[in-house]
């Protein structure tokens, strides 16, 4: 078995059939590949297609879980099921460019490499052309370790490692250096990919859109956005955690230069800043899903058993510092209104 493409998925029956069907639309056997689709226990009907697409295609595995584990938790179903040399993991609302795989296949063996990572291409739900990713990769296509790539690129626009759906792995690269995804939270990819990158002898990069990435309209984006914020919120937290925590497990300074490049590009997204703007329902799941971090009191002593106390407060120095601002905003207001009247 040459590849694995793996292909968890969760309430896409809109668009699972369009990845399978650019997934069957190769130029290998389909002797020569498995299609391992995880039901990451989707309530609609995506199972289903799969059912059907399984109909047809021998090479097709349906793995079912009885609970929900989120998409890092269905990938590391897939490949500790996996047979291929290498693997390719695809989000199921995405799909591939025909005739590629044998190809890029070509070109890891005939180079020995840990991965080829790849460029894609944004598309809205009607395929037209749509910008994504903000993608600017500057470096030529030489194969290198992952460091010297963050070095070169990835430091400056940080495009390559987050996204498992960009490249084709061997398989053993995975297992031997034991790289999987953290289950049950957002942003699962981030530490994997930093992982993979750190670790990665050889590396190729060619710029090629083989990916079509489904942009969602916004208000897909805005539902998804809206219905799981606390659970967002929590996993950037949990982000922060293990960032921090191979920050300082490391001696190595530029392990430490890349661990801080992440915990640095993710500051923008504020945490903690946000709570207060929580509903009652989000924040509920922000509190649970933020027990579910074992290891919280790395960062914050005694976070674990006081964490509606810090919150509190945490929201308390929020308020005074927004009532602050009004305060002084209306101060220099009175001020100015005062200076025209004299």
């Amino acid at each position: 078995m040459r590849l694995s493409i793996i292909i968890p998925f969760y309430n896409v029956e809109k668009y699972i059939a369009e990845c399978l069907e650019s997934v069957y639309q190769q130029d290998i056997p389909e002797s020569d590949y498995e299609v391992i689709c995880v039901n990451d226990y989707s309530p609609d009907n995506s199972r289903q297609i799969v059912l059907d697409f399984q109909q047809h295609h021998n090479n097709l595995q349906l793995i079912e879980h009885i609970t929900n584990k989120m998409q890092g938790g269905a990938r590391n179903t897939g490949l500790r099921a996996a047979q291929g040399e290498y693997v390719w993991f695809l989000d199921s609302d995405d799909y591939i460019q025909p005739n590629c795989v044998e190809r890029l296949l070509k070109i890891i063996a005939e180079n020995d490499l840990d991965f080829l990572v790849f460029d894609c291409e944004g598309v809205d739900d009607d395929h037209n052309v749509v910008k994504i990713l903000d993608n600017n990769i500057n470096f030529t296509s030489e194969i290198r370790n992952g460091i010297e790539v963050f070095e070169l690129d990835f430091l400056e626009n940080h495009k390559l490692a987050d996204y498992t759906w960009k490249r084709i792995t061997r398989r053993r690269f995975y297992l031997k250096n034991n790289i999987f995804f953290i289950e049950n939270f957002h942003n699962e990819d981030v530490i994997h990919g930093i992982r993979s990158f750190i670790l990665a002898k050889r590396m190729l990069f060619i710029p090629e859109k083989i990916v079509f990435y489904r942009k969602h309209s916004n208000s897909d984006m805005a539902l998804r956005e809206s219905t799981q914020k606390g659970n967002n919120i929590a996993s950037y937290y949990k982000l922060y955690v293990d960032l921090y925590k191979l920050y300082f497990s490391t001696t190595d300074s530029q392990e430490k230069d890349i661990f801080l490049s992440r915990i640095n590009t993710y500051q923008g997204y504020r945490t903690f800043s946000e709570i207060h703007l929580l509903t009652s329902e989000q924040r509920r799941q922000f509190y649970k899903k933020l027990k579910q971090i074992d290891d919280i009191s790395f960062i914050y002593p005694y976070f674990d058993w006081k964490i509606n106390f810090v919150l509190r407060c945490r929201f308390g120095v929020a308020s005074i510092h927004y009532l602050h601002t009004i305060l002084i905003f209306l101060k220099i207001l009175i001020a100015r209104i005062v200076k025209c009247r004299n």
